[in-house]
């Protein structure tokens, strides 16, 4: 969190914005300058991106010492500019996201500034993440640098999807298969390093099916509504009851756009989320019958995850584990979220 009263906010924007560290966005009045500076930090990352990785120390060294700056921009410059903020600023320090965004090739350019960059003889070790998200065109402009990388130059072409590549960057590569990390470890990671609660870092690991970039992508979430939606959700799947169903879970879906402009892409992702939530708990419910002493996955109280489970028999709990998953599927190939949902319960639940 960035502390300090909005005056002292509004003057590090003003300051920070005359240095190029922020680009793209015109400054807001009131309550919007603090939104802008503490809770969406993205939304201001304008073409220009932040300084690369490598040179941001020395950028703010030099924001320190300008007369124009002021320890105040100096200290918000420093802590949402700081390595390991999150896995977005990596991609914009190195203008991958110029490449993804446009996907059109012509802003290839950033990246090759940067590694045309001198390195002082040491190795440099440039990751583009999420690969799998440029286009042809973009990835066509980057062939040429990936078959002649820099001297002591290091790509990395980071992806889960690598078939999505095409063959002539494939052909290019040294394939490299990392395992899924644990979810305890994954879990700590989270815990410690992103201040996530212990029981919701668990259940982001679990969620996350042992993907960092994953886990981090989903950091922001609220569990807790969620948990305590599916706590009012499953006595009437155990009941069989169609009707409040669907009107619960549509009523959540439709919720997730309800505070956003892109209703559709956040009504997107809470089906995705609660699908997710759902495979997790009818997957502890098919459990509880085989292997009562298993730990749960759900982050549901165990009472509760039992006296469901004994409603319906395991048959039932199956059956709607993997129709949870056909659903997930469908929300990927954009079916409209809500009727994606609903569908589960209406092909799944038993009379």
């Amino acid at each position: 969190e960035v502390a300090g009263d909005e005056a002292t906010l509004r003057g590090a924007y003003a300051v920070l914005e005359d240095h190029d560290w922020l680009t793209g966005v015109t400054p807001a009045g009131g309550a919007d300058v603090i939104d802008l500076l503490v809770r969406n930090p993205d939304r201001w990352l304008g073409r220009k991106g932040i300084p690369f990785a490598d040179v941001v120390d020395r950028e703010l060294s030099a924001l320190e010492k300008s007369k124009k700056s002021t320890p105040e921009a100096v200290e918000v410059a420093r802590r949402l500019f700081g390595a390991g903020t999150s896995r977005a600023w990596y991609r914009k320090n190195l203008g991958i996201e110029l490449i993804n965004g446009k996907g059109d090739g012509s802003y290839f350019r950033t990246v090759e500034s940067l590694l045309s960059r001198s390195t002082g003889g040491d190795w440099r070790v440039v990751v583009v993440d999420d690969a799998h998200n440029m286009t042809d065109a973009a990835e066509n402009a980057f062939l040429k640098t990936l078959e002649e990388p820099p001297p002591n130059t290091l790509l990395v072409l980071v992806t889960s999807q690598p078939l999505s590549l095409l063959p002539t960057t494939l052909s290019r590569c040294a394939r490299l298969v990392f395992d899924a990390i644990p979810v305890d470890p994954l879990a700590e990671f989270l815990h410690e390093t992103q201040d996530v609660e212990r029981p919701a870092a668990t259940l982001l690991a679990t969620l996350a099916e042992g993907s960092v970039g994953r886990a981090l992508e989903l950091r922001d979430i609220d569990f807790g509504s969620r948990l305590r939606f599916l706590e009012e959700l499953l006595p009437a799947v155990a009941a069989g009851d169609l009707a409040r169903c669907l009107a619960l879970a549509g009523a959540r879906v439709a919720a997730g756009g309800a505070d956003t402009d892109n209703v559709r892409v956040a009504q997107r992702r809470e089906a995705s989320v609660l699908l997710d939530l759902l495979s997790l708990t009818f997957r502890d419910l098919a459990l509880q019958t085989a292997a009562p002493d298993l730990r749960l996955a759900s982050g549901l109280p165990a009472d509760f995850v039992r006296s469901i489970a004994a409603r319906q028999p395991v048959e039932v709990w199956e059956e709607l584990f993997d129709r949870t998953g056909a659903a997930a599927a469908d929300v990927r190939l954009s079916v409209e979220p809500r009727l994606a949902v609903e569908a589960l319960f209406v092909d799944a639940l038993p009379a």
